[in-house]
């Protein structure tokens, strides 16, 4: 017994154009761009911030975090 086997070409799996891989990833990256432009001046001050502003109102050779060299 022969068994045939055909071959065929596949087309592309995605479209090109708007649904191709770099616009996709693209379009994301600046949507995430412009939420975190449109929401970065309701962010405010941070703990961390506010820690590093008081050691540096006291300043002495190492700190509990912050070892001497």
């Amino acid at each position: 017994m022969e068994r045939a086997i055909h071959l065929t070409r596949a087309g592309p799996s995605t479209p090109h154009g708007f649904l191709s891989g770099p616009v996709v990833v693209l379009s994301l990256a600046a949507a995430k761009l412009l939420f975190h432009l449109l929401t970065a001046g309701r962010y405010g001050i941070f703990r961390d911030e506010l820690y590093y502003l008081a050691c540096s109102e006291h300043l002495d050779a190492g700190y509990v975090d912050q070892p001497p060299l």
